[in-house]
């Protein structure tokens, strides 16, 4: 009797949750992320030793570093290199857009534009944790 009850109560969970509605959405998420990552990951081997002129260069160990950084964030950007010898990170979502450079020497300069219009001119010290939560407060 007790099981029965219990598979009910499950049964009416799931039915007020829609956890299966909830799973596909997670795993879709998830597959789409992974196929971003994919293309960033391709993208950035193509910019490997890329020279835009004699002083600005895309180091292998640059840009495997970059490629690190991609595995640890939660959602994946638009990844762009630019003319400064750095690697941009580009997220948009509605009409807000966040951006997020990172030097060859793993300084990171964040600029968003959102309701609250911020942009910092500073570059600081990469910590992953801080990006991530950056990133996700921006996702949502």
């Amino acid at each position: 009797m007790k099981k029965y009850i219990l598979v009910e109560n499950l049964r009416a969970m799931n039915d007020k949750l829609d956890l299966d509605k909830i799973i596909a959405n997670s795993k879709q998420t998830k597959i789409e992320e992974t196929i971003n990552l994919i293309r960033n990951l391709y993208k950035l081997n193509k910019i490997k030793n890329l020279k835009l002129d004699e002083e600005v260069t895309f180091s292998n160990e640059f840009v495997d570093s970059v490629c690190h950084i991609l595995f640890l964030l939660d959602y994946q950007p638009e990844v762009f290199p630019n003319f400064d010898g750095n690697i941009q990170l580009e997220y948009e979502k509605d009409s807000r857009y966040l951006e997020i450079e990172i030097t060859p020497s793993m300084k990171v300069n964040i600029f968003k534009i959102d309701d609250e219009e911020y942009e910092n001119d500073e570059y600081n010290d990469l910590n992953i944790n801080n990006l991530n939560n950056t990133i996700n407060n921006f996702m949502r």
